[in-house]
């Protein structure tokens, strides 16, 4: 036997103490007949989850531009305090 062959001989084994002995028919019969059931609720939940996923990166946009902006003004502060000390002075 070929090394990649005794390493997945080697996987099988291990993964048959975790599994049960009908898990391979299992998965097989569900991928034949149930792969149509339940696809309402699939794409629903897809759906769902794509749109948290906009609105929670919309919402970091927002506030990380509300910070920067906030920053923006007291930089606009501070330097029109210095322009108008600079032309007192002179």
């Amino acid at each position: 036997m070929k090394t990649s062959s005794l390493y997945m001989e080697h996987l099988r084994r291990r993964a048959r103490t975790h599994l049960p002995n009908d898990f391979a028919r299992i998965v097989i019969e569900d991928s034949r007949h149930g792969w149509a059931e339940g696809i309402v609720d699939r794409i629903r939940l897809i759906a769902v989850t794509g749109a948290l996923c906009v609105i929670t990166t919309m919402s970091i946009h927002w506030m990380q531009l509300q910070r920067a902006q906030e920053a923006n003004r007291q930089a606009w502060v501070t330097t029109a305090a210095q322009i108008q000390v600079l032309e007192e002075s002179i």
